[in-house]
């Protein structure tokens, strides 16, 4: 996903990093019709849609998505956001795993 960190523009913003994408996977949530990626711009758009700030506060500060009292396609979204920033700290993050 990430192979291109390194090269040309990226070379420098990336400079100093340890990991720059290198753990970057493809997450897919089940559904009823398939598989479907979890695709970032796919996420902040259903997050900007369905969400206000609070619940992705809420997230952001480690809430359980299923404890959230919300509707269940709510609920869906902010898995989803929850996905997204885990994927993101794990690729582009300073903390160790």
């Amino acid at each position: 996903m990430a192979k291109g960190a390194y090269k040309k523009w990226k070379e420098r913003r990336n400079e100093g990093r340890r990991k720059v994408g290198c753990f970057d996977f493809k997450i897919y949530r089940l559904a009823s019709s398939g598989d479907v990626p979890m695709l970032h711009p796919r996420v902040v758009m259903d997050a900007g849609e369905r969400l206000d700030c609070n619940l992705v506060e809420k997230i952001f500060r480690g809430e359980d998505p299923l404890e959230i009292r919300c509707d269940d396609d709510v609920k869906i979204v902010l898995q989803d956001v929850q996905l997204a920033m885990l994927k993101q700290e794990v690729n582009w993050g300073d903390e160790s795993f």
